[in-house]
């Protein structure tokens, strides 16, 4: 029995050793990825282009993305083996090396480990996140889109209460997607949230009299009948928001998502 074991152990062994040595290595087609960082508080976009000149760009979400920094790379940074291909970015600071290993996630997708270290290989930090295709343009760019005209007079307008616009991190279904929220102390406000690797948002709006504060604690009621439409969410601090949105259809609870926001200014 051992020896039959053995065998076949031995068999599985050298079937799968051949397998992987026919496969061919991966390739990264051309096309935009963008995701969101938790840790680093960034929103990620992967562009690989025909012409072997990409780049990722980092934005901070924090200061709604008026901050963007460009990565280039090229070809010669990329090395792919059967299971994951490898991006190295060497003038990513002076001293340090950034990269990001990249593996098929989905199709179309890639759960990303990025890490950094010092040019002898130590490592100084790492961090996870996913990449979604996206075939049309980027969450920013929307995000641009809808804020364009307001941005700097939401960003002025900001006080040391709740109102103003915030943008942040929810956290929806295993993966992290940017949102935003306005609160105005005598109109409308909005939830905006910006699905990653798509155009389309998912948005919610509430009036003044829908917000209802005991103590740093505040609820608000929103208008979709099924989307984020209960919020719960602490304000201990004068520039950050963190708390719940409730999706609940005929009483019954559909999903929660946790966000963390951060306030605007200028």
């Amino acid at each position: 029995m051992n020896r039959l074991l053995a065998s076949l152990t031995l068999t599985f062994y050298l079937a799968l050793t051949s397998m992987l040595a026919q496969s061919e290595p991966l390739t990264m087609p051309p096309g935009l990825w963008e995701g969101v960082s938790e840790s680093d508080y960034k929103y990620k976009l992967l562009q690989i282009n025909e012409n072997g000149e990409h780049f990722l760009f980092e934005a901070g979400i924090g200061n709604a993305f008026r901050h963007i920094r460009r990565l280039p790379f090229d070809n010669e940074d990329i090395k792919c083996s059967t299971l994951n291909c490898e991006v190295t970015f060497p003038s990513f600071d002076e001293g340090y090396v950034k990269h990001l290993i990249l593996s098929p996630y989905i199709d179309t997708g890639y759960k990303v480990l990025e890490s950094t270290t010092r040019k002898n290989g130590k490592p100084i930090l790492s961090n996870t996140y996913q990449l979604d295709k996206q075939k049309n343009q980027s969450s920013v760019r929307n995000f641009i889109d809808i804020y364009r005209d307001s941005i700097e007079e939401l960003a002025n307008s900001a006080t040391e209460d709740i109102y103003g616009l915030w943008v942040g991190i929810m956290r929806i279904s295993g993966k992290n997607e940017l949102i935003s929220i306005e609160i105005y102390p005598k109109k409308e406000g909005r939830l905006v949230r910006f699905i990653n690797g798509s155009s389309y948002t998912n948005q919610t709006s509430f009036n003044p009299e829908d917000i209802h504060k005991e103590g740093s604690v505040y609820t608000v009621k929103t208008s979709h009948p099924t989307f984020a439409n209960s919020l719960l969410f602490i304000f201990p601090i004068a520039d950050s928001l963190s708390g719940y949105a409730y999706s609940v259809y005929k009483d019954k609870p559909l999903e929660s998502m946790a966000f963390t926001l951060y306030r605007v200014r200028n």
